[in-house]
């Protein structure tokens, strides 16, 4: 009986963590974001991310204090000019982002996919947050995912953060 409990306890969280897929691109990408996320509106995403560059998509959670942004960008970027980018970002991410700590500068390889990863830690307008960022070529164009959280947030959501980049299947 102690068996059936501990598979029943593991198989509710394991649920309530993970799994909603996502499909991009006539289905090239795709990835799972944490049970509940919704898609964010036009308009959600312009107030959430007000710079210049808005991404194409983001699913965050009710409160909107965890997202995950997606950029596809029309820079050309090829597999071969992902350690340049990596360079010149780690050059540019201090000037442009508020309080920066560098957490992880490295590139690394997932189910065949070179990717670029920062992980930072900074200071939004009303608080602060944690990032994850991947950026890789995709079609000959860049590609960027940003797993972002309040700080207070990342403890709860970083496990399902993780699952949800590890979930992402790139078609080429």
């Amino acid at each position: 009986m102690k068996t059936l409990g501990c598979l029943l306890v593991i198989l509710i969280i394991s649920n309530l963590a993970y799994a909603e897929p996502i499909s991009l691109k006539e289905g090239k990408v795709k990835f799972e974001t944490p049970k509940g996320f919704k898609e964010l509106s036009r308009e959600q995403i312009l107030l959430k991310f007000p710079r210049a560059n808005p991404p194409s998509k983001a699913y965050g959670n009710e409160n909107l204090g965890v997202s995950i942004s997606i950029v596809f960008s029309p820079e050309n970027l090829s597999e071969a000019q992902l350690i340049e980018l990596k360079s010149s970002l780690e050059q540019t991410f201090p000037r442009l982002i508020p309080n920066l700590v560098w957490k992880k500068r490295e590139m690394i390889k997932v189910k065949g996919t070179m990717w670029v990863h920062f992980e930072i830690s900074s200071t939004a307008i009303n608080t602060d947050i944690h990032n994850n960022i991947y950026i890789t070529s995709f079609e000959g164009k860049m590609l960027a995912f940003n797993f972002n959280s309040t700080k207070k947030q990342y403890k709860k959501y970083s496990t399902a953060l993780i699952k949800s980049f590890e979930s992402i299947a790139i078609s080429k």
